[in-house]
């Protein structure tokens, strides 16, 4: 089988894609890996005042870390990724395999052997990220489609345990690495729940993980959108829409789609039924992701420059009837579709 699975369990040597016993009242981490000399942290937030990062203590015989950034976002979609500079106590960090640690928070402790890799900056110009789950058979044509649009390289996220079921769907494909992030979607803590800056739980550690770990250094734009999202530019592919403008931000208005006859193509249909109005509350992004900080499911959070070049002239097809069959919306005009191929 071409297409690489990349398991959190096989990275960190450890049977268990929780850090730490998952419960609302405990402490958890989504991953801790090491990356470029630096130690990474990715932590999901249930309340203004939980997890408290202050807390975490790391130790290890051979090395020391030293807290470098501290990003937070305790708001709408939250999440905590924390950065630190690794220190070894004899040699080089270089010379390392691995970096040995042990976790500690508020009496949970939790020992790591972590792979130490080192990026290839620069390594694609354009990949694409997501997380799905039960409409994992609309995989290949999502992956068909934006590598025609220029895309090299996919991190796909399985909300849950990767199966032979989910890889048939995308065999042969050396391009994709196929994560699990067996995390519950929501917060379903009724103390949190309905208090809508915490509920959003798997798919902000998910955007983040993807972010810092295969953005930063190894890819110079990445998009972030669902299986049934296609971004859509007449006449010239994504990729090359972005070498021309060089934005450090895309934002992708959503147009509720479907195919003429509520079927899911084999090929990306010439004609598709769309609305009249966008639908501003389901936007998405490309990034440069050495531009970026933080960023929510629907908008960006904080860059990393100032006054970053937002391009907002973009729209994509939101197939709402591919995941939901049952689904109604309001789409009664016809478009016709002109895709180029790079």
């Amino acid at each position: 089988m071409a297409i690489m699975i990349t398991t959190i369990e096989k990275e960190t040597e450890y049977n268990k894609i929780h850090s730490f016993q998952y419960d609302y009242n405990r402490f958890i981490i989504f991953d801790i890996f090491v990356k470029n000399g630096e130690l990474y942290v990715i932590i999901p937030v249930y309340s203004n005042d939980f997890p408290n990062n202050d807390k975490l203590l790391l130790n290890s015989s051979q090395f020391t870390f030293t807290i470098k950034h501290k990003k937070c976002k305790i708001n709408y979609e939250p999440i905590i990724v924390l950065i630190y500079d690794i220190v070894p106590v004899q040699n080089s960090i270089l010379e390392y395999e691995y970096v040995n640690l042990n976790a500690k928070y508020d009496g949970l402790e939790h020992t790591y052997k972590l792979i130490n890799y080192t990026s290839q900056p620069n390594k694609y110009y354009l990949t694409a990220t997501t997380l799905f789950k039960d409409d994992y058979n609309l995989g290949q044509f999502f992956c068909n489609y934006y590598q025609n649009q220029g895309v090299e390289h996919f991190y796909l996220y399985y909300n849950g345990i990767v199966t032979v079921e989910i890889t048939d769907f995308l065999h042969n494909r050396e391009n994709i690495t196929l994560l699990p992030w067996d995390f519950v979607y929501f917060n379903y803590d009724p103390k949190y729940y309905f208090e809508n800056n915490y509920h959003h739980h798997a798919q902000p550690g998910q955007i983040h993980h993807a972010l810092y770990k295969y953005g930063k250094n190894t890819s110079q734009y990445m998009i972030f959108c669902d299986f049934d999202e296609y971004i859509y530019i007449p006449k010239i592919t994504l990729k090359a829409e972005i070498q021309n403008t060089k934005a450090d931000a895309y934002t992708l208005f959503c147009y509720w789609s479907k195919t003429l006859d509520n079927s899911v193509p084999k090929e990306f249909p010439e004609k598709v039924e769309i609305g009249d109005k966008i639908t501003n509350c389901r936007r998405k992004h490309i990034y440069n992701t050495q531009s970026v900080e933080l960023i929510g499911i629907h908008e960006p959070h904080t860059f990393l420059i100032d006054n970053p070049i937002k391009l907002t002239d973009y729209m994509f097809f939101h197939f709402y009837n591919w995941s939901s069959p049952n689904r109604i919306e309001n789409t009664h005009t016809i478009i016709d579709i002109d895709i180029p191929k790079i």
